[in-house]
């Protein structure tokens, strides 16, 4: 079977709420994104999120394209892990400009390869 007809698309989008604290700030949904070698991650800024948002994405989703990914409210782009990526825990960050913070996530951003 052609490896490209068994990859998947995943969804991270960012979003803007109130902590506890009831401070604003910009999650991440996922913050913990399993996935395999080959399947694509769709990055997706919410329109609740007030300002650009920089996406600074694990290497082996960046080859041959410019790094970090800049996005405003509404906007996403689609990115491949690649087919060679080894197995383990990739962080990432998440910088909502308009707030001068890193989003959250339940935990720091990151993607798991779990081939």
């Amino acid at each position: 079977m052609d490896e490209s007809a068994m990859s998947k698309e995943h969804k991270v989008v960012i979003i803007e709420g109130h902590d506890s604290e009831d401070n604003k700030v910009c999650w991440v949904v996922p913050g913990r994104l399993v996935a395999s070698a080959g399947d694509a991650v769709l990055f997706k800024v919410n329109r609740s999120v007030g300002g650009p948002v920089e996406i600074t994405p694990p290497d082996f989703l960046v080859p041959g394209r410019p790094s970090p990914i800049v996005l405003n409210s509404g906007q996403s782009e689609l990115r491949r892990i690649a087919p060679d990526a080894e197995e383990g825990a990739y962080p990432y960050t998440v910088f909502c400009k308009h707030l001068g913070a890193n989003a959250r996530g339940a935990s720091e951003p990151e993607i798991i390869v779990d081939n």
